[in-house]
């Protein structure tokens, strides 16, 4: 529990410092993702959308950090952590493109399938039954289902972040009794939670910055592949 402390810590300080850099003045001006106010939206002003890019650099930098305590090599993965890290590359780049020009639901989906082909094909499916077609149906729609509820509800400012961050905590408690799983996958939950507090802040009214499409469906994608 004091590892998961220190990392949870270590990564709140660091994101603090990564969502600083990126809202600076200076990097206003070279960064071009914004959300633009209209009539359904309640910002007045042009806001950046970079808060999944900054929830993810600065957790992959804490995994590094991770592995380079533990004497892990950085790019010497597991066929099943290999899987995982192609599956979510598939994801976050159809979340990028949706932010950088805008796309429309079909093509979303598109990269969505892609990402959860890959990582139900590593393992990651819900087995309910005896048939695996059914299995794998029941699969897809709860992956498509948790990340674009997200998606949808991160229309109100601290909404999706507060709820990644109570699921994160439920699964902390339960890394105390549930052993099945080794101590790097609660160390993997507590460093993006702390990644998201730092966010949180900035995200609450009057917003400073979103998440985007980038950081909705991430998250809702960690959801998803946690739960299964």
């Amino acid at each position: 529990m004091t590892e998961l402390l220190l990392y949870f810590i270590s990564s709140i300080l660091f994101s603090f410092i990564i969502f600083r850099f990126l809202l600076s003045n200076k990097n206003r001006k070279l960064l071009h993702i914004y959300d633009h106010p209209n009539e359904r939206k309640i910002h007045s002003k042009k806001i950046l959308k970079i808060g999944g890019i900054g929830i993810l650099f600065s957790s992959l930098f804490m995994l590094c950090i991770y592995r380079l305590i533990n004497g892990e090599i950085f790019f010497e993965m597991t066929l099943i952590e290999s899987q995982i890290l192609i599956s979510t590359i598939f994801l976050i780049l159809g979340a990028l493109v949706d932010d950088l020009i805008g796309i429309n639901a079909p093509k979303k989906l598109f990269f969505q399938f892609i990402a959860i082909g890959i990582i139900i094909k590593s393992g990651f499916i819900f087995f309910l039954s005896a048939n695996i077609y059914f299995n794998i149906v029941i699969t897809i729609g709860f992956y498509i289902l948790v990340i674009n509820s997200m998606n949808l509800i991160d229309g109100i400012d601290g909404l999706s972040t507060s709820l990644f961050i109570l699921f994160s905590l439920f699964a902390v408690i339960l890394s105390s009794s549930l052993s099945a799983l080794d101590i790097k996958y609660y160390i993997l939950i507590v460093i993006f939670m702390g990644s998201v507090i730092s966010f949180i802040f900035l995200n609450f009214p009057p917003a400073k910055i979103f998440l985007g499409d980038t950081g909705s469906q991430l998250l809702g994608w960690i959801l998803a592949v946690s739960i299964v």
